[in-house]
């Protein structure tokens, strides 16, 4: 006996069948040997046959064809001794399946020297399927005692063996596999749910996470991908998730929720209307501002700044962010310190109302009515402007008229004003001439002039 034991338990830890159950009733009598054939004990065979009869070193047992409440025969044959063995083995295995009442479910039924040993091993597949995050093909395991298996007996004939094993159980033991059964069970569903909730938040994007943890979160993805057993399930949902993931980073881009000129602005990453979360600074070029401060507060930056003095022509404002993947970048445009006018003459210069002092020969007043056109959105404050005659060749007297505050706006502006002047009168005596206009504006830092050339004006000396 002692060396039956010892060759079932070195056989018993080495074997680990999974069985698909097709079909049983549960309420089957479990204590009857199922397998109880008309087969007589012995293979006796005509000697003169030539075919060799192997038997177990004791004599045929009585327990092979028992019926009995205490333990269960498990049959087997195969090809030689060793086939037969692990036939016999399974043929226990599957009694004690069918004894659940299970039909159609994956079930894994180990051989231990004690049952401690055995969970070790189910809580150990637990630790591997949480450690890596997807679901794998995990089935409820049930063990059974080594030290159960209480005799044997063999036969060969030729290429044909059999093989016999009684095995040690009653409604105690029933019980509590059983028991360890529903246990596993529990396990398993449990294990499902946690393995399940883990992959869908690992392939859900939320706003709340940052780029860098997508980045991260996409390289799990991708490790767990190059892993083997991944069920259809599982590689679908990771592959989905990955796919998810890169059209989201690749998305991103800056957005500027808020921009005033000349003052700050407002801005952030996202993706699409996402907001997206980093730890990346941004990058902040122009030649035409002054940066006063680069904030961030709530996960939203704020860039204030103030325009360089003299910036004559229009700047561009470039904000940039390195991601680890690419570059995503923006440009503002920052209007011009100085603001330049855009204006032109509609029709003539009119010059009437000419009065004059007959003891000097100069003139007294004149009245000047001009329409100015300014082709800018932006309003302008002439504070003086020179009217330069185009009397002749070698003669270019100039008519200021200053103290103006003259606001000129989008569109015609007429102006219309009586003005002192003490220019000799001869040079009003022609009616039709050319003149040049020299406007000084107010550019908000600086007084500018615009000038306007070659001027059609008309004198009314009347």
């Amino acid at each position: 006996m002692k060396v039956f034991k010892e060759h079932l338990i070195i056989i018993g830890f080495s074997i680990t069948v999974f069985f698909i159950v097709l079909s049983c009733s549960s309420g089957r009598d479990i204590y009857r040997n199922p397998y109880q054939t008309t087969y007589k004990a012995s293979f006796n065979t005509n000697e003169n046959s030539g075919i060799q009869l192997q038997t177990s070193p004791h004599q045929y047992p009585e327990w092979i064809y028992a019926v009995s409440k205490d333990f269960i025969v498990g049959y087997g044959q195969g090809k030689d001794i060793m086939e037969a063995r692990v036939a016999a083995l399974n043929n226990i295995k599957a009694f004690i399946i069918k004894s659940l009442g299970e039909t159609g479910s994956i079930i894994e039924l180990n051989f231990v020297q004690n049952i401690i040993g055995g969970r070790n091993l189910a809580e150990s597949q637990e630790g591997y399927l949480m450690k890596h995050h997807f679901e794998n093909k995990f089935h409820p395991v049930i063990n059974i005692s080594v030290d159960r298996l209480d005799d044997y007996y063999y036969e060969k004939i030729g290429s044909y063996a059999k093989y016999y094993i009684k095995y040690k159980i009653d409604e105690e033991e029933l019980g509590r596999i059983k028991d360890d059964f529903q246990k596993s069970l529990r396990k398993k569903e449990a294990l499902a749910s946690k393995i399940k909730h883990t992959v869908d938040s690992l392939t859900t994007i939320k706003d709340t996470l940052s780029i860098e943890s997508l980045i991260e979160r996409y390289n799990t993805i991708k490790e767990a991908l190059e892993m083997k057993n991944l069920t259809i399930r599982d590689s679908l949902c990771l592959v989905r998730g990955i796919q998810s993931i890169k059209g989201f980073l690749n998305a991103v881009d800056i957005k500027v929720l808020k921009h005033k000129a000349g003052d700050f602005t407002i801005f952030n990453l996202y993706s699409g209307l996402t907001p997206v979360k980093s730890k990346i600074k941004p990058i902040v070029k122009s030649d035409a501002i002054i940066i006063n401060s680069i904030i961030k507060q709530e996960d939203i930056w704020e860039l204030k700044y103030n325009v360089k003095p003299g910036l004559a022509v229009a700047g561009v404002l470039e904000i940039a962010f390195d991601l680890p993947y690419k570059r995503v970048s923006t440009t503002l445009d920052i209007p011009p310190s100085i603001i330049k006018p855009e204006l032109e003459i509609i029709g003539k210069v009119l010059m009437s109302d000419i009065q004059r002092n007959v003891w000097t020969g100069k003139l007294k007043n004149l009245k000047i009515r001009l329409n100015i056109n300014s082709l800018t959105d932006n309003t302008c404050l002439i504070n003086t402007m020179d009217i330069i005659l185009n009397v002749n060749e070698n003669i270019y007297p100039i008519i200021i008229v200053d103290n103006l505050n003259f606001e000129i706006s989008k569109g015609v502006n007429h102006f219309v004003k009586t003005i002192e002047c003490e220019l000799p009168y001869r040079f009003f005596i022609t009616k039709e001439m050319e003149c040049d206009l020299r406007l000084f504006y107010n550019s908000g830092s600086s007084i500018e002039t615009y000038e306007l050339n070659n001027i059609q004006l008309t004198i009314n000396n009347y």
